[in-house]
């Protein structure tokens, strides 16, 4: 299922319109570094693995949803969190099945809470 499709969105150019919010939409197939801290990331791979580093939050208040946009396989995206943790103890995620989601939300300039873990996104300290 597109991203598109579980948040009835409308992506617009390189923005994704999720509600009323104009958010940043990105698609990784390869290793990148200090990405967006807010917005949409989405791991897109099938058989090589995406592996991504995010800055911290910056400010309270900011959204950051990472999914695995693969169509299939089960390559293992790692996100690494960056002068940040994910949940106040981990700051890596692994992604390894499609449609694997993580819905974030910033509570500090350095700190993440998790409001969704939508299919088992495995969540470690490294």
């Amino acid at each position: 299922m597109a991203y598109e499709d579980t948040f009835r969105s409308i992506k617009v150019k390189d923005k994704l319109l999720v509600g009323n919010l104009m958010q940043p939409y990105a698609s990784y197939t390869a290793t990148a570094t200090n990405l967006v801290n807010s917005g949409f990331i989405g791991l897109k791979h099938d058989t090589v693995a995406v592996l991504i580093s995010v800055p911290a939050p910056g400010a309270a208040g900011k959204m950051l949803i990472i999914q695995d946009t693969s169509a299939g396989g089960t390559a293992a995206h790692v996100v690494t969190a960056t002068g940040s943790t994910f949940d106040g103890t981990n700051n890596t995620a692994t992604f390894n099945a499609p449609g694997e989601q993580l819905i974030l939300y910033s509570i500090s300039a350095t700190a993440w809470v998790v409001v969704l873990n939508s299919g088992s996104v495995g969540l470690s300290s490294v």
